[in-house]
């Protein structure tokens, strides 16, 4: 499965980071091509396939949610992030937590 990593990171520090340990996504999209959500509308607009997108702030996803054009893209806030005390809980429609172990399954058993 293509992947690739959307970061608030300088792209070239994300890529070296990376390859340190030996992963390598199809792209890496840094600070540099915008926030998530702009980089997440671009992509939806030049990619035919979906599009999902693992974060692990929340405030991040509601954003993405919240962005005309994003409705489809499906959203996982991951439960070993950045998370406010609470932030587990109650998520909005369209936003899955994603745990350790369901993170390391296939695609097909995830939430």
């Amino acid at each position: 499965t293509p992947w690739r990593v959307l970061t608030t990171k300088g792209g070239s520090f994300a890529r070296e980071l990376l390859q340190a340990y030996g992963l390598e996504p199809e792209a890496v999209d840094g600070h540099e091509q915008g926030s998530k959500p702009e980089v997440l509308l671009d992509l939806s607009r030049r990619q035919d396939r979906e599009l999902w997108f693992i974060e692990d702030r929340r405030p991040t996803l509601e954003t993405v949610r919240r962005t005309a054009g994003l409705e489809a893209v499906r959203c996982f806030l991951v439960s070993w992030g950045y998370l406010a005390p609470g932030d587990q809980h109650d998520l909005p429609e369209g936003i899955a937590l994603l745990e350790p172990d369901q993170f390391d399954q296939p695609l097909a058993h995830w939430p």
